[in-house]
């Protein structure tokens, strides 16, 4: 594991309006100081928002799919409400796809165990303080099918574009920032590797190489380029953060950013498997 001598600022703060903000999900044992760094930098930014979008990945969930609650997130040290108007605007859209029964709310009960916007919202709690911005959670199913060759691209999914339609316009008459609770990659015996990838082998900095490429997109907004990068080695590194960080992009138009806190997280006894994270502000 990369310790906090390793969690580097790539790029300087831009001076345009925060759109976005990419937040890991792993524990807070492992993960702590790249979740502090980024949210210690966004933190003045976040004030006088009035609702924030919470693109989680849904670990038990296939997709893609966008799984809404008129839940709140509770958390140690607050919550905040979650905006059922918009959860209920948001269902009736998603209530046209007839692939899926009952779009909106037929994994509903996967946020009751899921961690991610758990984790994450924490952390926005803690920024926050005391608000009355609203908060709409929304898990992501899996992307894995929209990987494979001759499979329909996510933007043609037609209701969850018009859902990221609708969100869009939302931003616009309400101070709106997004949020993508996501980790990066997962390698390792660990994940179901053929190969052990210990702290002192090549693997690590293969790792690290491939997610700076993808962070570099994320910075840039570039969603496009973001998910060839992970399908063109058919996700070989099992980026759990694909949906949310893909839904996070689409909708808060971000053209600018920057990227902190890397770590590879031990993920075995061995030492031989680990989880990548990394946080990011993005501006637009």
């Amino acid at each position: 594991m990369l310790g906090a001598n390793d969690v580097q600022l790539a790029g300087q703060r831009p001076s345009s309006e925060l759109k976005a903000v990419v937040s890991p999900h792993i524990d807070f044992e492992r993960g702590g100081d790249s979740y502090a760094t980024i949210w210690e930098q966004v933190c003045a930014d976040l004030r006088e928002v009035e609702l924030f979008v919470v693109f989680g990945t849904d670990h038990a969930g296939d997709g893609p799919r966008l799984t809404l609650t008129n839940q709140r997130y509770e958390s140690p040290i607050g919550g905040l409400e979650t905006d059922r108007e918009l959860v209920g605007q948001l269902a009736e859209i998603l209530s046209a796809d007839n692939s899926i029964e009952n779009h909106a709310f037929a994994d509903e009960f996967n946020h009751i165990n899921e961690h991610s916007i758990e984790l994450a919202s924490i952390w926005l709690h803690r920024a926050l303080g005391r608000s009355q911005a609203k908060m709409l959670p929304v898990l992501c199913g899996s992307f894995g099918r929209s990987l494979e060759d001759g499979e329909p691209a996510v933007d043609a999914h037609l209701q969850i574009g018009a859902v990221i339609e609708q969100l869009k316009e939302i931003a616009i008459q309400r101070r709106t920032v997004f949020v993508a609770a996501a980790d990066l990659s997962h390698v390792g015996a660990a994940f179901g590797d053929p190969e052990p990838a210990p702290p002192d082998g090549e693997t690590r900095e293969q790792v690290r190489s491939r997610d700076e490429k993808l962070l570099r997109a994320i910075t840039h907004g570039d969603r496009q380029q973001f998910f060839e990068l992970v399908r063109a080695d058919s996700d070989s590194n099992k980026v759990c953060g694909l949906a949310p960080i893909y839904m996070t992009l689409w909708a808060a138009g971000a053209k600018t950013g920057t990227w902190n806190g890397y770590l590879q997280c031990q993920a075995d006894e061995a030492d031989t498997s680990f989880v990548s994270i990394a946080g990011a502000a993005l501006y637009g």
